[in-house]
């Protein structure tokens, strides 16, 4: 009966090339006579070479039906009573080796052992790839709803997420074609962001151009507000040309009222001068007709000839302008016109 290191043994099985060194050790050690059981692991046989017959059957030992030991335990045996090979634990290295049937018997039991604590830790290792594939569906299927959520999102389209909500387990949402749908999602996805670059750069030439635009009417502008205080300082040298202007007038239309009551004045004191010269005419021609003429050669003197009459008249004519109102304002409002001029 033979076994499999991995059956019989924890150890792990040895390569082959030291099979091939073990096997080969073993054989020259057979061969120089090494029948003390050291490259065993034992210090020795004992007196085995005494013993006439096999201690497990009785059997007789010849020289052609030979003595053996058990490698594992060491016990002189016959070759029928040592009929199974098997790894050594002690030394695995050596590959399988002669071993009694008690021996086996003792593997047999602890291969049984053995394999029951493999199959219940390979049940524990299959519920742990189970819960762990379960966890990893679990992953996979939340998985799916956020690609999906995305896929949703960039096309502004949930018909398919809402497709997998009624039906998970349909091939249509596989992650072959769920990879499919997002490779073609980037796609539009990049073309979109390739237009939104474009459009990105026109409209940053649109910008300086309006910021040079803007910097233009600016400046153009702070002309403008130069032009306007200057004329705002015009307008007030204005207003107080106007101001003067109207003091001027009103001091003309003083000055003309003024006139017309001196000439008023005069023309009463005309009035009263003509009356006067009358009267004193006709008393003087009553006073000539009391008297008499005073001789035929003497000339009749008239009221403007009279050395009675006093002063000289006085004429005033009022087709004429006076000279009063002949004069001019200050020439504050002929430099006022000039400065609007030059300004237009």
């Amino acid at each position: 009966m033979s076994f499999s290191p991995s059956a019989s043994f924890a150890s792990p099985a040895p390569g082959p090339d030291e099979q091939v060194a073990a096997t080969g050790s073993v054989r020259r050690s057979s061969l120089v006579g090494d029948r003390d059981g050291s490259s065993w692991g034992f210090n020795g046989w004992g007196d085995d070479d005494k013993i006439q017959s096999c201690p497990r059957c009785d059997a007789q030992f010849t020289y052609l039906f030979r003595r053996h030991h058990c490698k594992n335990c060491g016990g002189l045996v016959c070759d029928n009573c040592s009929k199974g090979r098997a790894r050594l634990p002690n030394n695995p290295v050596a590959g399988k080796a002669r071993v009694c049937d008690q021996c086996v018997v003792d593997f047999s039991e602890d291969h049984a052992t053995s394999v029951q604590e493999e199959l219940a830790m390979k049940q524990q290792i299959i519920d742990q790839i189970k819960r762990a594939l379960s966890q990893k569906h679990e992953e996979g299927e939340a998985n799916k709803v956020v690609i999906l959520e995305l896929i949703a999102e960039a096309a502004g389209d949930d018909s398919r997420l809402q497709a997998y909500l009624a039906d998970s387990e349909g091939d249509e949402h596989s992650f072959v074609k769920l990879r499919d749908l997002i490779d073609e999602q980037w796609t539009n996805l990049l073309s979109s962001l390739d237009r939104a670059s474009a459009k990105s750069a026109a409209f940053e030439v649109k910008c300086q151009e309006a910021r040079a635009t803007l910097a233009k009417n600016q400046a153009e502008e702070e002309e403008l507000l130069a032009k306007k205080a200057a004329l705002d300082v015009r307008v007030d040298e204005m207003e107080m040309a106007a101001a003067e202007r109207e003091e001027l007038q009103r001091q003309a239309d003083e000055l003309r009222e003024s006139v017309e009551q001196a000439r008023k004045q005069v023309q009463e004191l005309e009035m009263e001068r003509r009356d006067r010269l009358e009267r004193q005419a006709q008393r003087q021609r009553r006073l000539g007709l009391s008297f008499g003429t005073r001789g035929a050669g003497a000339r009749h003197a008239s009221p403007a000839e009279s050395p009675q009459l006093g002063r000289a008249p006085i004429t005033i004519s009022t087709g004429r302008q006076d000279p009063l109102l002949q004069r001019r304002a200050p020439g504050r409002l002929e430099e006022c016109r000039r400065s609007i001029c030059a300004l237009m």
